[in-house]
């Protein structure tokens, strides 16, 4: 078969100074390339700073697809249809096949704006030839809005083995509670903090990440007793998550948000750390209770605390059990295994 030339399209797509906007879409790219797959992309990279700057830059991404010849293609894919599909009603498809990939906000709408765009999820996926989700979770909320002629579920590109890993004898003596993640409305960073209070044990809680909630988080973490010890690391960039990963004894997942699959608590589980996440969204399809990690009510804090303190007071024999099991599922994830599975789909396809 001859070398499959495919077309990526996303509005979302990481930059220098922005290294996890779309960091999704980019193990995508890279998992395809290295299988031998001829891609091109039409991307808006990194995120505009002000409402001007990010009108220029959808207008120069429209342009670029309207211009784009797609017959040049066997395959285009478009992720975040709520927000590149506009542009597509103007393309014409021929023997190209059309994919759709979908995210969250554009499948579960949150905002007004979100509610009215959703027309364009709608209109993509009964235009396409195969709709791509992150989870198993995110195939049942489709349904309610339409049946896709096709589906395949390939979570956010994979675990990269090579970048997240265990490393050996790096844990503190203290025990350590981890968050790696924007620090933004709906992620739950309150909740983790007002559970952390509720805690009888000595411990420190390493949060890593920002987001414009990250002064109100920070003055909220300063009112808590002071033998509390609380961190806030700011932004790491994505190649040094791995060391933070392998300080944590546990890693929470406190959303508040129908996640569509969760990056961060797949990589985590790589480097065998065990999760305590919200019982919600894309979380349900690796989380299982009791066996890697735990679930809770979101937004739940004396659920989270119990089962932090639940976690610490298992034996070390037991945290190495669970360990391994969030290891284990996070390797079903493995990037190479799930990347090829979906070029097997694509080969399918065509």
């Amino acid at each position: 078969m001859k070398q499959i030339k495919f077309l990526l399209i996303s509005n979302m797509y990481p930059k220098n100074d922005n290294d996890f906007f779309g960091v999704f879409i980019k193990n995508i790219e890279d998992g395809l390339q290295s299988n031998g797959i001829d891609v091109d992309r039409i991307v808006i990279a990194g995120q505009g700073k002000s409402v001007r700057e990010k009108i220029k830059k959808y207008f120069t991404f429209y342009r670029e697809i309207l211009k784009a010849d797609f017959d040049k293609y066997d395959i285009v894919q478009i992720s975040y249809p709520s927000h590149t599909y506009f542009p597509i009603l103007f393309k014409r498809f021929h023997k190209t096949k059309f994919i759709v990939r979908l995210h969250g906000h554009d499948l579960i709408p949150i905002s007004l704006f979100q509610k009215i765009v959703l027309l364009f999820t709608k209109m993509s996926i009964s235009k396409a030839d195969m709709v791509v989700l992150p989870s198993n979770y995110f195939y049942t909320e489709l349904l309610k809005i339409g049946i896709p002629k096709d589906y395949y579920i390939y979570p956010s590109g994979g675990l990269d083995t090579q970048r997240f890993y265990p490393k050996n004898n790096t844990k503190n003596k203290t025990f350590t509670i981890g968050y790696v993640g924007r620090i933004s409305s709906g992620k739950g960073i309150d909740v983790l903090l007002t559970a952390v209070t509720k805690l009888d044990f000595d411990f420190e809680l390493i949060i890593v990440g920002s987001g414009e909630l990250e002064k109100e988080m920070k003055a909220l973490a300063s009112r808590l007793p002071k033998e509390k010890k609380i961190s806030f690391v700011g932004k790491i960039p994505n190649d040094k998550l791995v060391d933070f990963y392998n300080v944590f004894d546990i890693f929470i997942f406190p959303t508040m948000m129908n996640e569509s699959f969760g990056n961060v608590a797949i990589e985590a589980m790589g480097c065998k750390l065990p999760i305590i996440g919200s019982n919600i969204g894309g979380l349900t399809d690796y989380i299982f209770d009791g066996i890697n990690g735990y679930l809770f009510e979101p937004g739940n804090s004396d659920e989270l605390a119990d089962n932090i303190t639940k976690f610490y007071k298992l034996s070390s024999t037991e945290k190495d059990t669970m360990a391994e099991e969030a290891y284990k599922v996070a390797m079903g994830y493995e990037k190479s295994s799930v990347t090829q599975g979906f070029i097997a789909k694509l080969k399918g396809l065509l």
